[in-house]
């Protein structure tokens, strides 16, 4: 059996002006995994990269602590993630003119502290689900359609899984989209169980595929490595 070894990119920088980059927690993170993954002796033989900054930040992070052992990378498009957080900033004020409980949440999300958190959230999880149920009216607008998403990270990890063959230890630096399809997919689920999958993705958190060509299993999902406490148990 091959190993399929998806990670979530460490913490990005939330509220910043740009999102697409490690906070020093996320790259905290990262060189935890690498320190890990060094400790325990793992050399992948094949590394694939998304292509977001945060996915080549945490990727060199993790590769500073395991030196030779990490191979130079592959950049892959279809690693990218989805668009949910654009579908959702669209969707709630054209959501809230007619929704009473998509608009108390949004006047919720504008405040401070827990109470603003638990809103986004809320309308997180409320927005994505009716995004893969098709429930949104998105024409016109840029944005990927979640089948699109599905279909895109389905082909790029049967192309990785063809082109790596058996008995190979394959690392993917991605985002909670990504992973949550290649669990999904593992699993059975349909889009609505991937969708809720992804909600709970921590940063830096391990996913294991296994598969031999023909079947693939879930090994671990969402395991955050042991160097990791929980000061640095993130989300985003």
């Amino acid at each position: 059996m091959s190993r399929l070894i998806l990670v979530r990119h460490g913490q990005a920088s939330a509220g910043a002006e740009d999102y697409d980059q490690l906070s020093g927690r996320g790259y905290e993170q990262a060189r935890l995994l690498g320190e890990q993954w060094a400790a325990e002796g793992l050399a992948p033989d094949s590394v694939y990269v998304g292509p977001r900054k945060r996915h080549r930040q945490t990727a060199e992070t993790v590769a500073g602590a395991l030196s030779d052992a990490w191979p130079e990378p592959v950049f892959f498009d279809g690693f990218d993630e989805h668009d949910a957080y654009e579908v959702l900033m669209h969707s709630i004020p054209v959501l809230a003119e007619t929704d009473a409980w998509v608009a108390e949440r949004a006047e919720c999300y504008t405040a401070d502290g827990q109470v603003a958190s638990r809103a986004y959230f809320d309308l997180y999880k409320e927005v994505t689900r009716r995004w893969v149920r098709g429930e949104l009216a998105l024409d016109g607008t840029p944005f990927e359609p979640w089948p699109d998403f599905r279909s895109r990270v389905e082909a790029a990890l049967a192309e990785v899984i063809q082109r790596e063959g058996r008995g190979r230890t394959v690392v993917v630096v991605t985002s909670s989209g990504p992973v949550s399809v290649a669990a999904g997919l593992a699993l059975g689920l349909d889009d609505e169980g991937m969708m809720a999958l992804s909600w709970n993705v921590q940063n830096i958190a391990v996913t294991e595929v296994l598969y031999d060509g023909e079947s693939t299993a879930l090994k671990t999902f969402n395991a955050l490595p042991r160097m990791v406490g929980d000061g640095y148990r993130t989300l985003v």
